[in-house]
């Protein structure tokens, strides 16, 4: 476990869940490293990325530091052979990414992206139909993530050397992801980003248009001044829609053309993160391409990078 941070908790119950494992862990916080620690006694620590990858040991790594430090440090585990699970973004620039996909195909190692949300089980069971064609082509991807989370203003999310930017790399690339993920490559795009907090050099709000390759049309929100929490996705097809509120994870609604009442399919609440890293381990073991890959994970900074290049942070 590189990073001992919030997210570091939802990657050790994964590994647990999944019979793996943690065997050493880094933190240059000696606090957060700790605190690790106590929960993986067994788990050997370090005070750097460098030295848990050069006497740690591991087969694997899940990358889960500040964005600003995701690059070097995988690609300096894809150069030792350790496989990467990198959680987003891959990294707080193009260049930075493409450093990472060319040490990828070099290496023997596989590198993944945690994009989570793709295999919560609502996902999947929503994917599922839309792929079946039961719905026909999609016309529109609608997708929001908000709350009021104004304590980010204080935190290394809201800095820019260290974050790449604010909602949209953090929160908007989830979506980005999904969208390419439900309708296909992006041929085109463009955002609007807004700054109400003081103090921050990162946006705290953003909405973006996006339309596929496929002809299939995109919005996406995402905002930590909301002064309500959201958490949507709705796909409006040719032949029906499918909506799912994330607040209320053991449903999605499905309508066909011609009904004027959704109906209700229940699925299982799941986060995505054990059936993520379960995903993770089988690509390596089978042999088979992570999805989503490095060039996912490239492909959204690309977008994220373009849009701040389009309208830029002062």
């Amino acid at each position: 476990m590189i990073g001992c941070g919030t997210i570091a908790g939802s990657h050790l119950s994964a590994a647990r869940n999944n019979g793996l494992p943690v065997t050493a862990a880094c933190d240059v916080s000696p606090q957060a490293l700790g605190a690790f620690l106590n929960d993986v006694p067994e788990a050997r620590g370090f005070a750097s990325a460098a030295e848990l990858l050069e006497q740690g040991g591991v087969d694997a790594v899940v990358i889960g530091t500040p964005p600003c430090h995701h690059a070097e440090t995988a690609v300096a585990a894809l150069e030792r052979g350790i496989h990467v699970l990198c959680e987003k973004p891959l990294a707080i620039s193009v260049e930075q990414a493409r450093a990472v996909e060319k040490a990828a195909a070099a290496s023997q190692a596989v590198f993944m992206m945690a994009f989570r949300h793709r295999f919560t089980a609502a996902q999947q069971a929503i994917k599922a139909v839309l792929d079946s064609g039961q719905l026909g082509r999609i016309i529109l991807f609608e997708n929001v993530f908000g709350g009021p989370m104004r304590q980010m203003a204080g935190r290394w999310f809201a800095r820019r050397a260290i974050s790449g930017g604010g909602a949209l790399i953090d929160t908007s690339i989830h979506s980005i992801d999904l969208f390419r993920h439900y309708c296909g490559e992006i041929a085109s795009f463009g955002g609007e980003w807004d700054r109400a907090f003081e103090g921050t050099d990162v946006e705290d709000s953003a909405v973006l248009s996006l339309r596929a390759e496929n002809g299939a049309l995109g919005i996406v929100a995402s905002s930590w001044n909301f002064g309500t929490g959201v958490a949507g996705m709705r796909i409006l097809a040719e032949k029906g829609s499918v909506t799912y509120d994330y607040q209320k994870p053991k449903v999605y609604h499905l309508m066909r053309a011609g009904e004027t009442t959704p109906e209700a399919i229940e699925v299982e609440a799941t986060r995505g993160v054990d059936e993520q890293l379960a995903h993770f381990v089988r690509t390596i073991a089978e042999g088979i391409e992570p999805c989503p890959g490095v060039r996912d994970g490239r492909r959204a900074v690309e977008i994220v990078e373009a849009v701040y290049r389009q309208r830029p942070l002062p």
